[in-house]
């Protein structure tokens, strides 16, 4: 029996990422080649046309103390991950690669060792720093949070393997074999004519 394109056109529409005004999500903010950070946000307005969003951070301020908004685009914006992320202290383990919440944002690292198990415990962090180095810092397990990645053509969160978080040859140290960024698609579906 042979599909209907139309129905499969509909199925595949779904999967296309749209968030609307007010939607509260999280924004990829790349410091450098190797250090990247999510930072919560709301929607202000879609720009259907060019596939990008108006949004104001919750926790980032002008030097007036206004909220700071910015003009991002769509591959740079993911909903905000599940409740359940974050990590009890049993759960966190060396070598794993996590999100901790550092200057007001969600920096991915890799947990280098178990430091304490007072207050719900507290392990070291190694951080790509704006140097292209590491940076060790210490955090309580409830700044720690699963690393997860959102996929957008599938509408799911999918668990980071720490097979990346693994000690570094010299070339992933210096960012000789990052994998080139792949530039933003416009995925976005025409819901409403607020542009």
């Amino acid at each position: 029996m042979a599909r209907n394109p139309k129905m499969q056109a509909k199925k595949k529409e779904r999967r296309i990422l749209y968030f609307a005004k007010s939607d509260r999500v999280e924004v990829e903010h790349l410091h450098n080649t190797i250090s990247r950070a999510w930072f919560e946000a709301t929607i202000r307005k879609t720009h259907l046309q060019t596939g990008r969003y108006t949004v104001i951070y919750n926790t980032l301020y002008l030097p007036d103390g206004r909220r700071l908004y910015d003009v991002i685009d769509s591959c740079h914006v993911r909903p905000l991950p599940p409740s359940n992320t974050t990590t009890s202290s049993s759960s966190i383990t060396t070598n794993q690669k996590v999100e901790v919440f550092h200057n007001d944002g969600w920096w991915i690292g890799v947990v280098i060792s178990k430091l304490d198990d007072t207050d719900g415990g507290k392990f070291l962090v190694s951080l790509p720093n704006s140097n292209g180095e590491d940076e060790k810092i210490e955090f309580a397990s409830s700044r720690i949070r699963v690393h997860l990645d959102w996929d957008s053509s599938n509408d799911k969160w999918v668990l980071v393997e720490n097979e990346d978080a693994m000690p570094e040859t010299e070339e992933k140290k210096h960012g000789h074999d990052q994998k080139p960024k792949m530039p933003c698609a416009m995925n976005v579906i025409v819901l409403s004519d607020d542009d």
